[in-house]
């Protein structure tokens, strides 16, 4: 007889079914059974290993969307994601286990803003996560606009939703709210500049096999081409993107979209230089392939972006494990980084207050699903003027 810990008390397997509730789901007449607000039915069978009736809930072909159990694996198609995570996840991982199938329960109750390819995208995309190891990034991706805050007017109470978000790379969802940060923070000065001035600069390498390794090449590299006494003196500044693709055979193509402000520059000279700089001893013969073309200053900075406005979608070259091989190489890094005159915008830029849409107040009170507040900015204000007043 099995027992099982769930929220602090041993659970018997055997009470947590009513023998008309094993009846039906081992005939398969009601899968309903395995999915309620909590999920700890369905927890207590798929801890206590036995797979019988989750086998039988994923093999009937009719379960409702809103009820969804099952999702087919590209590897293995008769798997269900709870059966992955059994596979992958030790049974001495119990925390482990129980936050992902958590996740899992909680995606599926609140999955109906997603269609169903995005769904498929999510989905195969948290395996891939569990099967590298990574955890905490399979939750947040998974449940990625799920969880709701609610940011309530300090003024007049006007409450305004917000979900949180993952903040991964291969996220759709974040990757559009990045792009719009960088334009906010950008594309005022860009539209102060003299346009005849600003360029649009492409620099590639040779395609590697460890993304990593080629990211911080091709960036020392670029560093070392703007410290160059020639491009120095000619070029105030410059704002640049490494933006990553895959080429057929698996491996990865580096380059970098490059806003630069100065004078003009030859192709071929820039093309000499760029091939001397990126010679070593894997790439003898170095890299002569760049591209320099004048845009108009409002398309520059989306131009160079637009690798963050691409939606991440499954494809022969980005199946879910390369996905997660460039977001776990890619952690941490900065891929979009100024210099020269770039570095200014950063220093007077203020992120603009959200006003109320009621009242123009713009102090909120943020809270989240269970209604305790997370932040004051009222209280933050009161707390600041106490510890800085003068005695």
């Amino acid at each position: 007889m099995s027992i099982i810990p769930i929220n602090k008390t041993n659970v018997n397997i055997a009470d947590v079914f009513s023998p008309a509730e094993k009846d039906r789901a081992t005939l398969g007449s009601d899968p309903s059974v395995f999915v309620g607000s909590s999920g700890e039915k369905a927890l207590a069978v798929f801890m206590s290993g036995n797979n019988t009736l989750v086998e039988s809930l994923c093999d009937k072909p009719t379960v409702p969307p809103s009820n969804e159990f099952c999702s087919v694996d590209s590897h293995s198609p008769e798997d269900s994601v709870l059966q992955y995570i059994n596979r992958h996840i030790s049974a001495s991982e119990f925390l482990k286990r129980k936050a992902l199938v958590d996740s899992y329960f909680e995606f599926l109750e609140n999955h109906n803003f997603l269609s169903d390819p995005e769904r498929e995208f999510r989905i195969d995309v948290f395996k891939a996560f569990i099967k590298a190891g990574a955890i905490g990034k399979a939750i947040r991706f998974l449940t990625c606009g799920t969880k709701i805050a609610t940011m309530e007017c300090e003024h007049c109470g006007y409450k305004h939703p917000i979900p949180y978000n993952c903040k991964l790379r291969i996220c759709p969802r974040c990757a559009s709210v990045r792009a719009f940060e960088l334009v906010e923070k950008y594309q005022p000065y860009l539209e102060s500049l003299d346009p005849k001035r600003v360029r649009c600069i492409t620099l590639t390498m040779k395609n590697v096999a460890h993304l990593a390794e080629g990211k911080e090449k091709i960036r020392r590299c670029f560093i070392r081409l703007l410290h160059r006494t020639y491009y120095k003196e000619l070029i105030d500044g410059s704002l640049y993107h490494i933006e990553v693709t895959l080429d057929k055979i698996g491996l990865w193509h580096i380059h970098i979209h490059a806003i630069i402000v100065g004078g003009y520059i030859p192709q071929a000279k820039l093309s000499d230089d760029w091939q001397s700089i990126t010679k070593d001893d894997e790439n003898k013969e170095g890299s002569p392939v760049v591209w320099i073309e004048r845009k108009e200053v409002k398309a520059t900075l989306k131009y160079c972006m637009k690798h963050l406005l691409k939606k991440m979608k499954l494809n022969d070259n980005w199946t879910p494990e390369k996905l997660v091989e460039y977001e776990m190489a890619l952690a941490n890094a900065r891929l979009v980084q100024p210099t020269g005159c770039f570095l200014g915008v950063l220093k007077y830029y203020k992120k603009k207050p959200f006003k109320c849409p009621e009242c123009g107040w713009i102090l909120w009170k943020i809270t989240d699903e269970s209604g305790k507040v997370v932040k004051s900015s009222l209280d933050s204000m009161i707390y600041d003027y106490r510890k800085n007043r003068s005695p």
